[in-house]
């Protein structure tokens, strides 16, 4: 069973919105404070309670309404009777109403096309795991406690001692042991009045359970308690414990009420779930980030066989089959594919809007190379406005242009993506575009591109000038410039400025290192003419010497930055807040 499609009414602040979902992964992205977290709480109040809180309602005097689209297996069809719907061509697909109309009442579900209501206990067979990233790893990672994923732990001990001990307490402890001890401590604390008058004494505790469960402990590599461990270490164990653990109450709460949560595939048992998941990445480095959300995938596909025989020994289920649902402000925690990313932004007018992947489609060869891009163009689906660059010399230059020009990329929210070549600007600014990130891009006049069918019409694409940033640079860059850049970064090629200077009698001096300042005392006229003649010289040099950290230096050094890239910046920032 996969949740395929949400349309919510009236629940805090996601109110008039449409979240269409992958049935695999999501990734929901955006910036705070928009309501991501707000999404997880509300499928798991759906899951699990039978009201919303007077909290819930955005406004009290009108009813909470959620649409709900769910996407059933072939073996799962019989879960709805035949409530299906008729507009679809589809026979797995069913629509569902939830209204509650107050907070003082419970929320009921309804067949979206007949409006006949439908079962509490129907709408359970969701089976949604919430993790939530609030909770404390120490309260949970141990056998005694009973908390959180510390309940499975504690599980696994009461389990073992019910299927292995006859006599729990003499198997394991040998009460003459402690004889002795027992006796040290009562004639000690007896001889405290407030204790003796009620014939309160030391004893050995009968329920071994307790006693074996604040025995063990866990601990890793070097005798080092998981406690003392790092915060990533611990809650990298949380999550798989926790899904454990829900795994463990959705079973158990099912065969206390008799009803079957299992479905059946090819003789297999296996156990339908959505997980939301809220912040995987916490304390987690990027790699580990990677190997989580790749090992939770594993799980919901049924690919892990360890987890699997897990499931298998202690619940006689053979696998899961799920859906997983992340709220992330990490790239680092994307899959590459598009498709799986849900954003949440405010549109223009301020209003909350959502934009899902699994909605937005592009021709199968243009799709395929957007996900060879996105490795490296992640970071932007949580930006406001992207700028889309051809090369690594632009995009290491331009932040340092706009800092000039009074810009702060970083504050204004704004992410610079490297396209990697010309033909692949137009489609990442239509994917950015399609997100509702406000897409700016800039291209090179080299191979005639603005005549081209792909680059017509685009909205807020630019073209260089000139025949490339190079030659740009070239022409504005000032003598001066060029040479506290050439001082700096490449200072054996200063002969090229002081054998070009030398044809027009402008003398320089090779042994001074700061060759730059002999400027101030050249006349103006002369630093065109000299501007001039390097230009060509200039353009042919910078185009050996293409990278990210060249960019930087070149706007580091540049005065006078080209006109063609300020009005790029301009239109770019213009989609963003100051």
């Amino acid at each position: 069973m996969k949740l395929i499609w949400v349309e919510i009414w009236n629940y805090r602040n996601l109110d008039g919105i449409e979240v269409a979902l992958h049935p695999d992964m999501n990734f929901i992205v955006g910036e705070n404070n928009l309501g991501k977290s707000n999404f997880l709480a509300m499928l798991n109040t759906i899951s699990a309670s039978r009201y919303f809180r007077e909290r819930d309602f955005k406004n009290p005097d009108n009813s909470i309404e959620i649409n709900l689209q769910l996407q059933l297996d072939d073996e799962e069809i019989g879960l709805f009777d035949d409530y299906f719907s008729p507009h679809d061509e589809q026979i797995n697909i069913i629509n569902i109403t939830l209204k509650q109309d107050s907070p003082e009442e419970i929320f009921k579900f309804l067949h979206k096309e007949t409006e006949e209501e439908i079962s509490h206990k129907t709408l359970r067979k969701l089976n949604f795991i919430n993790y939530s990233s609030f909770r404390n790893p120490q309260n949970e990672l141990n056998f005694d406690r009973g908390t959180g994923g510390g309940k499975f732990l504690k599980y696994l001990v009461e389990r073992y001692l019910k299927e292995n001990s006859t006599d729990g307490k003499n198997q394991f402890i040998d009460e003459n042991d402690f004889t002795d001890l027992l006796k040290y401590l009562n004639k000690s604390i007896g001889k405290i009045e407030t204790i003796n008058n009620f014939s309160i004494a030391a004893h050995l505790d009968n329920e071994v359970e307790k006693v074996l469960s604040k025995l063990i402990v866990l601990k890793g590599n070097g005798d080092h308690y998981i406690n003392d461990m790092g915060y990533g270490v611990q809650f990298l164990n949380i999550i798989p414990l926790v899904i454990i653990d829900n795994i463990y109450n959705i079973i158990e709460k099912s065969r206390r009420s008799g009803e079957n949560v299992l479905e059946q595939d090819r003789n297999e048992h296996y156990l339908p779930v959505i997980i939301g998941i809220d912040e995987p990445e916490i304390h987690l480095h990027p790699f580990m980030q990677r190997s989580l959300i790749k090992y939770l995938s594993e799980i919901t596909k049924g690919e892990d066989q360890n987890f699997n025989s897990i499931l298998k020994d202690l619940f006689d289920v053979d696998r899961v089959k799920g859906q997983l649902i992340f709220v992330t402000h990490s790239p680092f925690s994307i899959q590459n594919n598009y498709k799986h990313i849900v954003r949440f932004f405010q549109d223009e007018s301020g209003e909350l809007s959502v934009k899902s992947g699994s909605q937005i489609t592009f021709k199968p060869d243009i799709e395929k190379h957007l996900n060879k891009n996105m490795e490296i163009i992640k970071e932007a689906f949580y930006a406001k406005s992207v700028l889309v660059v051809e090369g690594e010399t632009e995009e290491g230059a331009f932040p340092i242009f706009a800092q000039k020009l009074g810009y702060d990329f970083d504050k204004l929210g704004v992410s610079i993506v490297r396209a990697g070549s010309v033909n692949s600007v137009p489609p990442l600014m239509n994917l950015f575009n399609k997100f509702g990130v406000n897409a700016v891009g800039i291209i090179d006049k080299d191979d005639g591109n603005m005549e081209r069918k792909a680059f017509q019409n685009v909205e807020n694409l630019f073209e260089t000038n000139f025949v490339d940033f190079e030659e740009e640079l070239s022409h504005s860059f000032q003598p001066e410039d060029y040479a506290s850049f050439l001082v700096e970064n490449i200072p054996e090629k200063k002969g090229f400025l002081i054998g070009t200077a030398k044809k027009l009698n402008i003398q320089f001096n090779p042994a001074n290192p700061n060759l730059h300042e002999e400027f101030k005392a050249i006349k103006e006229q002369d630093k065109i003419r000299l501007k001039s003649e390097l230009q060509s010289g200039i353009h042919s040099q910078l185009s050996n010497i293409k990278s990210i950290i060249v960019g930087k230096e070149l706007g580091k050094h540049t005065t006078v930055i080209p006109q063609i890239y300020i009005e790029t910046i301009r239109c770019l920032v213009g989609g963003s807040d100051d």
